[in-house]
């Protein structure tokens, strides 16, 4: 392997692992947007199968999202059993994700991603 040829293959190494950065750098934020989404559209199917959502419930919520990382802006939703049956209600949940981001070889800057999840849904429960 001649010295030219060492060097084309360390240049192409270079690009690769950049590339491969880059990627990794654009996926972050969709794979948060989903996991967050995911975990939003679990408390949908839970207030909509108990008419809204209680204060425990609520403030698992709340948990849940602080550990995986989002800051809580603003979390909108009905009290439990205070929608009627076939009613039409929202959740609302707003966060904030902080993370860095490559805007050169060597620097990075903070930047927060704003993510809302606003779901309508039909109070199911029967209240007796």
């Amino acid at each position: 392997m001649n010295i030219d040829q060492v060097v084309v293959i360390g240049i192409l190494l270079v690009v690769i692992m950049a590339i491969f950065v880059s990627v990794i750098e654009l996926a972050t934020p969709i794979i948060k947007k989903i996991e967050f989404n995911a975990l939003c559209r679990n408390y949908t199917l839970l207030a909509e199968s108990q008419n809204g959502l209680s204060n425990e419930t609520l403030q698992k919520l709340k948990n849940e999202l602080m550990s995986s990382g989002y800051e809580i802006i603003d979390i909108q939703s009905n009290e439990n059993n205070t929608v009627m049956r076939g009613s039409e209600s929202v959740l609302v949940v707003e966060v904030a994700y902080k993370t860095t981001k490559l805007i050169n070889l060597f620097n990075r800057i903070d930047e927060t991603l704003i993510f809302k999840y606003s779901q309508n849904f039909i109070a199911r429960k029967i209240v007796m």
